[in-house]
């Protein structure tokens, strides 16, 4: 993700770097949750959620390797994902994501969301997205 959101590849520094600013620390129970999709037993794709306030989570860190696209696993993901906010009693969704996402955003519409003006200050966000999920 690094080298496609840099347009090269990412150095390891580069990587360290996102990974020490970026913590998935929030999407653990009770403040979040994080899920990963498994083929043949094999880590395939992730999704994270943590929640933003009493009514809203947050979609985060969605990914599918090579290995486990074309099986429509992003949109298994995002699915788990909303149950896991619904779950919660949070009835709305919010996202963001770079532009060059065009698969994710193509996604993300399909799944009901629709632009909205910035919301984080995510450095790498150009797009932000929310959904209802009542």
């Amino acid at each position: 993700m690094g080298s496609r959101q840099l347009g090269r590849p990412a150095t390891e520094a580069e990587i360290d770097e996102f990974v020490r600013t970026n913590s998935s620390a929030g999407m653990v129970p009770p403040k979040g949750a994080f899920l990963v999709a498994r083929v043949a037993g094999r880590a395939v794709g992730c999704v994270g959620v943590r929640w933003l306030d009493e009514a809203t989570g947050e979609v985060k860190r969605m990914y599918v390797g090579p290995a486990g696209r074309g099986l429509g696993l992003g949109r298994l993901l995002l699915s788990a994902a909303h149950d896991a906010i619904r779950a919660s009693g949070r009835t709305r969704s919010r996202l963001d994501t770079r532009g060059e996402l065009t698969e994710a955003i193509g996604l993300y519409r399909a799944a009901g969301y629709r632009e909205i003006p910035r919301y984080n200050d995510n450095p790498y966000a150009q797009q932000w997205f929310e959904a209802d999920l009542s």
